[in-house]
């Protein structure tokens, strides 16, 4: 009987919604649902509610080529659902449908989630209210992080305050890292207005190369935007400034032996100078990977190659001493489609012996994956397969505390299941840093002195 309702109640809004392209949704909801809508409205009694938002997320799924029609009735059965705590797994379930089928207002559903969760919060009692706020809590830090993400650390501070306030009632152990983000975002935040203050004097004067070279410096240093910066160069621009973005826009595996050792000294001996926050950390970073990529290219062992290893190391210190890189976020780019799916996962690996550690994680992250993690026995055996003769670089290292072994998304490396090849183990105190994946197993291994095979990526879809 049930099935009958919603294929009769289906084909209502079918027929409706054929309207759709001469009317508009509003006036399709209120011929179909306006009369039950005022009635629901006027009861007082919860329950109708719910039933009549449950009516209506059922008729939006009936009609996914009317997608105006669609996200007007899921807001209504949002609205209806959120008049009572028995409607709120409704209202939860309403979210997610928009979030899954319409994207492109994410900030919207999340503004809406995050509204819902507070009101729970609220009227929760005794230890539903502990509940209530924990979820709450990290609901309120998963879309700070989202915005600071998407180029937004003002609106991304003020979620950051607030789950600092909550977090010292509910978990004082996370307060400090709270704090953490909340320095990031208002760093971000102060760069994000100096940028802003500088677009603005090159409106009003596109003259001004004191404000162009000092907002081009900006985005290489501050955002790792080289590319954006060269769609900002003028005539009268400093010539070597103007050569070094160009070369820094550039594929580091298509940078000559020379060009890497002068954009490494430039972001070491120049840049670091101007960055602030987490600029320092991407210009150390560049600044690795440029002169990892000239020790791979190198090959005399010569007074050139001495001094830009020293200045490896001291780069390298220099990052250990900023403390372990924030873990990135599961990426959600979809993998290629000559990627080999195990396990729920996708994994590609690319063979290009130039390629050393870190330049190997930067361009999985650039394809929207990451440098490969492993967390299962059968996922080693797999990879092993994979690698076959070849040796190929893993996502882990123990640059930053030596022994402390690390994945690229900042879990410890298990001890429940062998990972390490006999005679690869890990040999402490050497610059093994990094490791690679062989027939046998995983293996210690230095970068860039050692040319492995390549590298894998992964994908978690």
């Amino acid at each position: 009987m049930r099935e009958l309702r919603v294929l009769a109640l289906a084909g209502m809004v079918l027929c409706a919604a054929a309207s759709v392209a001469f009317g508009d949704a509003h006036s399709d909801y209120t011929a179909i649902f306006g009369k039950e809508a005022a009635r629901v409205s006027s009861s007082l009694t919860k329950a109708d509610d719910v039933a009549f938002a449950k009516k209506l997320l059922e008729s939006a799924a009936s009609v996914p080529d009317s997608p105006k029609l669609q996200v007007l009735l899921c807001e209504k059965a949002f609205l209806f659902a959120a008049t009572s705590s028995e409607g709120l797994p409704i209202a939860m379930q309403v979210l997610e449908v928009l979030e899954r089928e319409f994207p492109a207002r994410k900030a919207d559903w999340q503004a809406r989630r995050l509204g819902l969760l507070r009101s729970q919060y609220t009227r929760a009692r005794g230890e539903a209210k502990k509940a209530a706020a924990q979820t709450y809590l990290e609901a309120l830090l998963a879309a700070a992080d989202a915005l600071l993400d998407a180029g937004q650390p003002a609106q991304a501070l003020s979620h950051y305050r607030s789950a600092r306030s909550m977090a010292s009632y509910y978990r004082k152990e996370i307060v400090s890292d709270i704090q953490r983000k909340i320095t990031q975002a208002g760093n971000e935040a102060l760069i994000a207005g100096k940028i802003k203050a500088l677009r603005s004097r090159l409106q009003a004067d596109p003259k001004d190369l004191r404000a162009r070279e000092d907002l081009i410096v900006l985005y290489v240093v501050q955002q790792d935007a080289p590319d954006k910066a060269r769609e900002i160069m003028a005539d009268g621009v400093n010539a070597k400034l103007r050569t070094h973005v160009w070369l820094a826009s550039r594929n580091p595996r298509k940078q000559s032996e020379d060009d890497c050792l002068r954009l490494a000294e430039w972001y070491h001996k120049t840049l670091l100078l101007k960055a602030s926050g987490r600029g320092r950390r991407i210009v150390l970073e560049r600044a690795q990977l440029y002169y990892e990529r000239y020790l791979a290219q190198h090959e005399l062992r010569d007074v050139p190659r001495l001094q830009a290893d020293s200045a490896l190391k001291k780069v390298q210190a220099e990052l250990a001493r900023l403390g372990p890189k924030t873990p990135e976020k599961t990426p959600t780019t979809r993998a290629p489609k000559d990627a080999i799916a195990f396990g729920g996962h996708h994994y590609k690996v690319i063979f290009d012996r130039s390629v050393a550690w870190h330049a190997a994680a930067k361009q999985c992250t650039t394809l929207g994956g990451h440098l490969v993690t492993i967390e299962s026995a059968r996922e080693m055996a797999f990879l092993r397969r994979l690698a076959g003769r070849s040796r190929l670089w893993v996502g882990a290292t123990d640059e930053a505390a030596e022994g402390r072994w690390v994945w690229v998304n900042g879990k410890r490396m298990s001890r429940e299941f062998r990972l390490w090849a006999p005679g690869g183990e890990p040999n402490e105190g050497r610059r093994c840093n990094y490791a690679s994946v062989m027939a046998g197993g995983l293996a210690d291994t230095p970068s860039p002195g050692t040319r492995v095979g390549g590298f894998i990526c992964e994908w978690e879809q």
